[in-house]
């Protein structure tokens, strides 16, 4: 984009309008959510568009869509909202995996890496035996606490 030209004619000739969502046809994210350069970094083109029709966005607040559609970024299918708003708005439209699917959730002695089977046996070997190597190729990290405590563990590339 030339210096000349302003940034929201830009932005919005990013922007295919369909009868429904508003589709961003720019960069992706590995989420599949909209990317754009904005304010000298990369931001979610859902969350730029929310700014540029509403304002500024509030401390601490996400901007969720009322539509499921990563891509969209049309103003009226936006809102700003905490976490727990987004996870509400999730539930109620039947997306929650965790409350979908109960076995998930279980807990100590009920979770299926506490059942004795053949099964569940051979799962924790492969799993066991992925991690091993995971680990040994430097591809895991572990994640740790101001304390130095390891909170778990994520995949790096190489």
């Amino acid at each position: 984009m030339p210096r000349w030209q302003s940034f929201e004619p830009y932005f919005w000739s990013l922007v295919k309008k369909t009868k429904y969502c508003w589709i961003w046809q720019g960069g992706l994210d590995s989420k599949g959510y909209g990317r754009v350069w904005h304010d000298n970094r990369r931001q979610r083109a859902h969350r730029v568009a929310f700014k540029l029709t509403y304002g500024k966005i509030p401390a601490d607040m996400l901007i969720c869509h009322h539509c499921d559609n990563k891509k969209c970024v049309r103003p009226k299918h936006l809102f700003a909202g905490t976490h727990s708003d987004n996870m509400l708005d999730c539930t109620k439209k039947g997306r929650n995996t965790l409350i979908e699917c109960p076995w998930l959730m279980k807990r100590g002695n009920d979770h299926w890496t506490r059942l004795n089977t053949k099964r569940s046996k051979l799962l924790l070997k492969r799993i066991s035996a992925l991690r091993r190597k995971e680990w040994k190729d430097g591809r895991r990290r572990a994640i740790r606490n101001s304390r130095g405590q390891i909170m778990g563990t994520r995949m790096v590339s190489c």
